[in-house]
């Protein structure tokens, strides 16, 4: 098996006597483009450059640029270990891989043809088309494997996977010098689509970027307001002082789950207890009825589903945003009031009901409650709690009943958390203020776990799985 691990890029090039290096997947007449302005501006930056480009390109987006795991391999790995193509040579101790980091799209953006147009030119390409001759043929002999990192998504759809297989295929490179990095064990395009070769690994970069985000509170962040954490000193000052709302909940993009939970905060009336945000309303009627009837186990009267989509969006913060903005705002805004009103976190993970991947996917959802010392409720995929024991984690069985955790049918694990839900609602205020004090030592506990995280690399499993994968 290899020892070593080297990353491999295309398009380097001097400047200011230090090594420049380009993502690759860059058409041609970008990189030519770059290469110029380095020459001619001293104080050149690739992603200004590119920025520009896609300024005078409004259909066209880089959307492949060095991003995370070019950055963490910096920091853990010798700089000795980023090569470009001329320096690959037959040394089997050795796993070459050329990195292709997806920033702006999910996997479909591998498959995709591009038009670019520089100074009057115009390129019309794909990915194929990107890479040099040179590293197209070491990659056709297998010496050269294609990582493509999406580490931020948790669950792709295998027919975007599949389109990529093809386009390597007809470039007369086989899947099995292909690999994936995804947020979570990836196994659905595997249990679809058995013969594939390509591997999958994975890496926990949420967990590590939570972490080390907590030292960076308080700060102004994206929707212009300070935000900040909710602190130990906060959780002792307000001992003895009853908190004006009992749940917090936080839903941007929304999913059938989380339609669910703001069906069940509208006819339980427990929307008044909590602090709920429901913003994104995608979907239509029909799929909104269906998702709400599979969840509840029975019908669901027109008039219901109509109340309940007349009412959203359901805003905190995001009132001043359009449409569009309230989809891509970033996820780092942190009211420490919200926290400071309310108990206990309902938790709406972006997936619930996909059963068929090895393990949970963890989004800034998950340790949202943990940063701000609340205790949580699950709305998640099935072992999402098994997961975050592993990591070191506690919960809070058994004064909340979290057996939901180990259910994998998503309607009956769904109908076990609405009865926990339910039973908070019944309770009085006195009743779970003395219940959230009584989880103390587990937020602090959590909290500290969590921290601990802050220097992690999120990467190194997926270095060593893909050092194993070049050798199976």
């Amino acid at each position: 098996m290899g020892s070593i691990l080297k990353l491999v890029y295309s398009n380097n090039f001097f400047h200011n006597n230090k090594v420049i290096r380009l993502s690759n997947g860059l058409p041609k007449i970008l990189v030519d483009h770059i290469k110029n302005c380095a020459g001619r501006d001293s104080n050149f930056d690739v992603n200004h450059c590119i920025s520009e480009i896609e300024k005078q390109n409004p259909s066209w987006r880089g959307n492949f640029q060095l991003s995370n795991l070019y950055t963490y391999f910096q920091k853990f790995y010798s700089e000795n270990l980023i090569i470009s193509t001329d320096d690959v040579i037959d040394n089997e101790d050795v796993v070459y891989v050329y990195p292709v980091e997806i920033i702006a799209m999910t996997t479909d953006a591998l498959s995709k043809k591009y038009s670019l147009t520089i100074d009057s030119q115009t390129e019309n390409y794909n990915f194929i088309d990107t890479i040099e001759p040179k590293t197209l043929e070491l990659m056709r002999k297998g010496k050269i494997k294609i990582a493509v990192c999406n580490i931020q998504d948790p669950c792709t759809g295998p027919g975007s996977i599949i389109k990529f297989e093809n386009l390597l295929r007809s470039a007369g490179i086989s899947e099995s010098n292909l690999i994936f990095i995804f947020g979570n064990r990836y196994l659905t395009h595997k249990n679809y689509f058995p013969n594939s070769k390509t591997k999958f690994t994975f890496g926990r970069l949420t967990l590590q970027q939570q972490a080390a985000d907590i030292e960076g509170f308080p700060r102004i962040t994206s929707l212009g307001y300070q935000s900040d954490i909710f602190r130990k000193e906060d959780l002792d000052n307000l001992r003895h002082v009853l908190r004006p709302k009992k749940f917090s909940s936080f839903n941007r993009s929304l999913r059938s789950h989380k339609y669910y939970l703001a069906f069940l905060a509208q006819k339980y009336n427990f929307i008044d207890q909590g602090i709920f945000s429901f913003l994104n309303n995608n979907e239509n009627f029909d799929h909104v009825k269906k998702s709400l009837e599979k969840f509840e186990g029975t019908t669901i009267e027109v008039e219901d589903c109509l109340n309940l989509l007349k009412s959203l969006p359901i805003e905190l913060d995001t009132q001043h945003l359009n449409e569009a903005e309230r989809g891509s705002f970033p996820t780092n805004n942190n009211k420490k009031e919200w926290f400071s009103n309310s108990y206990i976190h309902i938790t709406s993970e972006t997936i619930f009901d996909v059963n068929d991947i090895n393990e949970p996917f963890f989004s800034e959802k998950t340790f949202r409650p943990i940063t701000n010392l609340q205790p949580f409720i699950m709305l998640g995929n099935a072992y999402s709690l098994k997961k975050l024991h592993e990591l070191g984690f506690k919960t809070f069985h058994p004064f909340i009943d979290e057996s939901y955790d180990n259910v994998s049918d998503p309607s009956i694990r769904m109908r076990l958390i609405k009865k926990e839900i339910l039973k908070l609602a019944e309770m009085s205020t006195q009743q779970v203020h003395d219940l959230y004090y009584s989880f103390e030592d587990i937020l602090l506990h959590n909290f500290n776990i969590l921290k601990s995280f802050k220097d992690d690399n999120p990467f190194s499993e997926a270095v060593e799985d893909m050092k194993s994968f070049c050798y199976e």
